[in-house]
């Protein structure tokens, strides 16, 4: 079933707030790559890939049909607020192959998140729809554009 199908026939059942489940994870300024981006919740994308699909995928075990990307802050706009040249990539192992973020564009890294936060999202739904516990509901990734 498609989103518009689904949203004509019923009612459609989205996650909570990321953010919030984001900050029951025990996270160090490490994990956002200093202090300076904690706020941007975005790179734990790349620095705990696994946290986020984990979040995704209980969304779904708790019925959602669909969750929200990981990508609140993705946009060249939000990103420009910060300076990546200071961004300490210790923690961060699932970087996209040729992103240099130190470096990247807004646009290059608003690409990558989103992409990278779509991916892990998509991952979520398709390891939730082959559990015993799927139900057979129509099951959806909806992007977060902050």
């Amino acid at each position: 079933m498609n989103f518009l199908d689904a949203i004509r026939s019923q009612v459609i059942v989205l996650d909570g707030a990321m953010g919030t489940m984001i900050q029951d994870l025990d996270l160090t300024d490490l994990d956002f790559g200093g202090g300076d981006f904690r706020m941007l919740g975005d790179l734990l994308s790349f620095s705990n890939p696994e946290s986020i699909e984990d979040i995704h995928f209980r969304y779904y075990q708790s019925g959602a049909n669909g969750v929200e990307t990981n990508t609140f802050g993705a946009s060249p706009f939000r990103l420009s607020e910060y300076d990546f040249s200071t961004l300490d990539l210790g923690k961060f192992k699932a970087l996209p192959e040729g992103l240099d973020i130190n470096s990247a564009s807004y646009e290059a890294l608003a690409y990558a998140l989103s992409k990278t936060g779509a991916e892990l999202a998509v991952k979520a739904r398709e390891r939730y729809r082959g559990s015993e516990e799927y139900d057979g509901r129509p099951l959806f990734v909806i992007g977060s554009i902050g």
